[in-house]
Parts: structure tokens; sequence; C-alpha cells
């Protein structure tokens, strides 16, 4: 249902109506029972009700949802529908009983590759055979275009049901215009100016909401809606993190149910589960067991925790900047020394952006390929540095002896040029040395015996982007010196011959 009236009708058999259980308590809103039942063939299959959801008002039937009208279209398109998806259309196209459309914004959580690009397809063509207008934006100009090229697909398909189109291709003016319902189908990028040229619009579509970090792109397209009484915001995404903030402010919404015109719709993880709970895979992913498959997910848990969380799961974390994950960090755990290994060792300084801490790391690779690393000394000062650092370096006799001297380091490059065995890692090294690190510990190609200072640094680092890749951030203001230092210290220990020998590593 549009402002239009759809040409053709079409009827659903079977689409779900809902009766769900919901528990509408303050404390968890509009969260789900989840009581779909198993298939019996074995295969875990991802959840058909979302765990949490606006609930209907009254049941729904073809006379109270317009969902079953468009879950025909697209049968009619031969389209077939999963029933996750059949379920989301009854449930967010509820008819009000004047025949309006609930909901005037309509928020889509779910994990990547669930098809929630192809909900919207169907959508989109059945709402351009309706005559309507619609705007579609997107962070990624490469993902609006290709929905906007599906949905020519479909058209160019199906001409006994669209009629001729007109299609525009010309960057910044791509457009799908019916020719006998007059629909007109725009994308625009996720920008300020995105939807400024786009005037009354019935649909606005936001994929990615996620990256919409300020209200400029949202409010530019959403407002296109204003003249139309029955329009409407979509919003798509997967969760994201504290940066978010249009996605976030939806989310908070929905949960609450604050919002009585906005519907809510999330597949999501509950929080707090384990990345490995496969009962939380089927919460977020309604795709599992239809296009998505268990060893799909098994293989996406190679993935720092964060992104696994986010793309998979559809949780929120604090940061998707995350270099390296908890769980990934104590798959590296192996308790020891470096003290068998006298003969492939490295050591590298770093010093912290406030100048009030340095670390000095050891790592050496061992015989499996791992590399071994440990903190051997940490100082509060860098004049504390320049006293000790001589007789430790005497006493280690290290092989190579590295610092960065891009970084906070070069305060005391004079002190560091002095050593005949120092070794400065150049821009590029330093990328290469974060990176490396990032990977090992990924792959579980390092061994740390559980130091504290090590973990506090590594497990704080955030990413921030050079010209040829990422690095460690210290622009949070917190202190990430060990993690530079183990960084230099893998990559130099990598760098060594394998004849390479030494005699002695042992600090005091």
């Amino acid at each position: 249902m549009g402002d239009l009236k759809a040409p053709h009708s079409f009827s659903a058999q079977g689409c779900p109506t809902s009766t769900a259980a919901v528990d509408l308590s303050p404390r968890n809103g509009t969260e789900s029972t989840n009581s779909t039942p198993e298939p019996s063939d074995g295969k875990l299959y991802g959840r058909v009700e979302p765990r949490i959801f606006t609930p209907p008002l009254r049941e729904l039937t073809p006379e109270t949802s317009d969902g079953f009208e468009i879950i025909a279209f697209a049968e009619s398109l031969g389209m077939e529908l999963m029933p996750w998806q059949r379920w989301f259309l009854t449930h967010s196209l509820e008819l009000n009983p004047d025949g309006s459309y609930r909901f005037k914004e309509i928020l889509l959580e779910v994990s990547r590759q669930n098809g929630k690009t192809t909900v919207v397809d169907v959508l989109i063509a059945y709402w351009l055979n309706d005559g309507l207008k619609i705007l579609s934006t997107s962070a990624t100009t490469t993902v609006a275009e290709d929905s906007w090229e599906a949905v020519i697909e479909i058209v160019e398909d199906n001409p006994e049901v669209f009629g001729p189109p007109k299609v525009d291709r010309q960057n910044g003016k791509k457009s799908i215009t019916l020719l006998e319902s007059r629909g007109k189908y725009k994308i625009a990028g996720a920008t300020r100016r995105g939807g400024r040229g786009a005037r009354g619009c019935h649909r606005v579509i936001e994929d990615e909401l996620r990256e919409h970090l300020d209200w400029q792109s949202h409010a530019a397209a959403a407002n296109t809606i204003l003249a139309r009484p029955d329009g409407q915001v979509w919003m798509l995404s997967n969760a994201g993190d504290d940066r978010s903030e249009v996605l976030n402010h939806y989310h908070a919404q929905g949960v609450a149910q604050t919002n009585p015109t906005l519907g809510f719709f999330s597949w999501s993880a509950p929080d707090g589960c384990e990345i490995t709970d496969r009962s939380a895979w089927a919460q977020a992913n309604p795709a599992l067991g239809h296009t998505i498959t268990e060893k799909a997910l098994e293989t996406a848990l190679s993935q720092p925790a964060s992104i696994f969380r986010t793309e998979n799961l559809c949780q929120f974390v604090p940061s998707l900047d995350e270099v390296v994950s908890a769980s990934a960090w104590s798959r590296c755990l192996d308790p020891g020394t470096l003290q068998a290994h006298k003969a492939r060792v490295a050591l590298c300084l770093d010093v912290s952006s406030d100048m009030k801490h340095a670390t000095l790391v050891a790592a050496a690779v061992l015989p499996d390929g791992r590399v071994r690393i440990e903190t051997v000394r940490a100082w509060e000062s860098t004049a504390q540095v320049r006293k000790d650092l001589p007789a430790l370096l005497k006493k280690i006799k290290p092989r190579v002896f590295g610092w960065f001297p891009g970084g906070p380091s070069a305060a005391i490059a004079v002190d560091l040029k002095g050593i005949s065995q120092a070794k400065e890692i150049p821009s590029q090294g330093t990328t290469a040395a974060c990176m490396g690190l990032a990977e090992y510990i990924q792959a579980a190609r390092v061994c740390q015996n559980g130091d504290e200072l090590l973990a506090a640094h590594i497990l704080s680092a955030k990413k921030y982007n050079t010209g040829d890749g990422w690095r460690f951030s210290r622009k949070d203001g917190g202190q990430c010196d060990a993690a530079y230092a183990a960084a230099g210290a893998v990559y130099l220990a990598r760098s060594l011959p394998p004849q390479s020998r030494l005699s002695v590593i042992t600090a005091d």
C-alpha cells in the first residue's frame, strides 16, 4: 500500500501471522521468546522471529498488513523468500484501522549476508509498480549500485508486470523510471547533500545505518518524505559501535518502545553471550540453514571478536577499531621464558606519547615458527631509560636492538643512535610491524606468558589509518608503548637469519 493504489492484486497463502508471547515489562521491553519450532533434519536454522521487535497491535492478516500482498507479488516474480523475510514484511507493513501504515520509520537490524537487501529489492520493485518515488542511500556507493542493478534486472526480466523502463546510468543521476506507472527509483551517497535534490519521495531507504556518524545525511534524506502523508523511512544495518550516532538513537527508541511510529526488528545475539554460542548464531542469522552455513560462521570466528560480534552476531561493541581480541590473545598464552632461545633474540624499545612510560620487549622465533615475546623492563620516565638501557643491552647482548624514530622515542634519539647494534625501524616498517603482530596473535603464532603490561597495552590498542595501512593508535591518550615495542621486537626477530647466534638473554 502506498499513496497510489497498486495496479495488481495478489494473495499470499501460509504467511506467518504473529501471536508471539512478548514480555512488555520495562526491563526487557520487546524481547521475544524465540519459540520457533526446530526443524527435524538435524541442521541448525536461524530464528524466524527476531530476538527484539515491536509487537503487532492486532492479529496480522491480509486485511491488517500489506506484507501479504508484497510476499505474493514476490512469488509472482519467481522470487522465493526465506521464512524470516516473510515474517519481517508481514510485521513491518502493519496497517492502522484506517488503512494507513502504522510505522513511519522501520529499523531492521540483522547480521551481514542474511538477505536484507533482497527484502528491500522486493519492496522497491513493488513500490515502483505502484508509482512511488524512492530514494536509496548507502555509505558505500557499490552497495547502493548493486541493489539498484538488482532491481533493474527484476524489472527487465518481467516486462509484462512493469512495462518499459527508462534507466539513467550517469554518475550522480542513476535512476530507473517505469514509463507506465511513473514510479522512480534513485540512488545517492549517504552525505549531507545526498537527498537534497530528491523532492517529494514516498520512500527513503538508508542502508548501512551504522556508518552514519552524525545526523547530516539522515536529515537530508529523511526530510524528503515530509510532504507525503504515507511516506516511510526504511533503515537497515547490522550493529555498530559508539560512533554510530543515528543507529544508536533509533535502536534505543526501539528497545524502550518510546517512539510509537517506529517499527523495530532486531535479529541479534543476546548481550554477554560467547561468540561460539550456536544458539546465539541462530538468533542473529535468520538465514542460517538456508543461505548461510555453520561452517561459514566457524570460518568467520578467525576475525577479531569485535568484528565477529558486529558483523555476524549483530551486537553493539564500544569500538570497531579493535586490533587484537581478548580471545585471540588468550589463545596465545603459553607460560615460559626466552632463556632456552637465547640464539634468536631481538629487542625493541618504545616510549609512550606522553613521555611518561617506556617499555623494552624481547622476542625470538621458536623452532615451531611461533614467536615468544616478553617484557624485559618498563620505566616511568625517559631519564630512567637513559640511565638503565646501556647496562641492560650490555648484559643481554641482543643480535639487534630496534626503535621507531618516527614516534615518541625520537625524544631520546641521540642516546639510541649511540648504541652500536641499534636499528631504526622506518615508517613503512612500523606499519608492517603493527599489522604483523596483530596477524600473528590472531593466528595464535605468538607465545605470551600472561604479562599484564603487554596485555593491557595490546588489548587497548586501536587502529589509525596511514597512507600505506594502519598502526596502533595513541589518539585516545592511553599508553600502548608496550604494544609498539612488542610489534617491533617480533618484526626484528622474524627478520633475523636462522643462523643468528647470541650468548645471553637474561635481564634482571
